[in-house]
């Protein structure tokens, strides 16, 4: 039997991507809130903070950094947990 080398670091190289691409891609939800927030489109930037919550439940297990976010934003705002809720079902479906 003989070892695939190459292929194994491809293997490797490509699940290092995937992650990275997915880590972007959590940042870049982040980012897409802020713009939200500061163009008073605030159901918008919650949904894309749950959106973040889920990516980064998906890599790490916890979503506890975007959920803090998530947090803030409501209480600051004054709006019912359940309204972002259903804007959220909304707009990922």
């Amino acid at each position: 039997m003989t070892l695939d080398w190459a292929g194994a670091r491809n293997s490797l190289l490509s699940e290092e991507a995937k992650q990275r691409a997915d880590w972007y891609r959590l940042h870049g939800h982040v980012a897409g809130a802020q713009q939200h927030v500061r163009s008073r489109r605030h159901l918008d930037a919650l949904v894309e903070l749950h959106h973040a919550a889920d990516l980064e439940y998906e890599l790490t297990g916890d979503s506890e950094s975007t959920g803090r976010l998530i947090a803030a934003l409501v209480a600051e705002l004054g709006i019912e947990h359940e309204r972002v809720h259903e804007a959220w079902m909304r707009r990922s479906s």
